[in-house]
């Protein structure tokens, strides 16, 4: 029995909505697909970054690592002269613990060491991004009546844009140094006096000798006279 016009039309119809939602599936399987792509591709990028923090967090513990280690002062300082970092070595020379300081302006802190040749050094570093180095600086540190003697080496500290974003400055702590080099010193004119005392005593000797040599000829001379005296007598 052949279909009627509107048995077609159904028929038709169920067939638009079938194919319609086959397209769908395949759609759906696709976008699930992609999803689970995607997704995997957020794993693979959220665990490549935590690695990376990690790497990086290790770096940065193996850096202060290093600085909390070395007995020289180290500190940094932003563009507004305020402490950023304060290593243990500036907790040893200046009695004031890293907490104590932080955020805070490094002439405020110490003010023992404001000096009109240091601020200016900064500055010059901060304005042309080349390090200085300042020798055999005078001054006392906090709690100790004795003067010490610091080399300071400012080096300038910029982003990875070449911006400047402060200055790392080391201290070094030479006064033991400079005592040996001025007991050094000392003892080599000591010794350059004392040679030259060996030498003026050695001129002064020869003549001397010479003397005595002579007053022992005399003196025999004068002997042998009085036994021949004597003799005729």
């Amino acid at each position: 029995v052949p279909f009627t016009d509107d048995e077609l039309n159904f028929l038709f119809l169920i067939a638009n909505h079938i194919a319609i939602a086959v397209d769908n599936i395949r759609l759906f399987k696709r976008v699930q697909a992609f999803n689970l792509h995607l997704e995997n591709k957020v794993k693979s990028a959220t665990e490549e970054l935590r690695k990376a923090i990690e790497h990086t967090l290790v770096l940065q513990r193996y850096k202060e690592d290093i600085l909390e280690s070395l007995s020289a002062g180290i500190y940094v300082l932003d563009r507004n002269h305020r402490i950023t970092l304060w290593n243990r070595g500036m907790e040893l020379q200046y009695g004031i613990k890293r907490e104590d300081v932080l955020g805070k302006h490094f002439f405020t802190v110490l003010k023992d060491v404001k000096t009109e040749a240091l601020v200016n050094t900064i500055e010059e570093v901060l304005r042309t991004g080349e390090p200085v180095f300042v020798n055999s600086v005078t001054h006392h540190l906090r709690g100790d009546p004795n003067e010490k003697v610091i080399n300071y080496n400012i080096f300038p500290l910029r982003a990875e844009n070449e911006i400047s974003l402060g200055v790392v400055v080391l201290l070094e702590d030479v006064t033991d140094k400079v005592k040996m080099e001025k007991q050094l010193r000392m003892n080599e004119k000591l010794a350059a006096i004392g040679k030259l005392s060996a030498g003026i005593a050695h001129e002064l000797n020869n003549p001397l000798d010479g003397t005595q040599r002579y007053l022992k000829l005399a003196k025999q001379s004068i002997d042998e006279n009085r036994l021949e005296t004597t003799g005729e007598c």
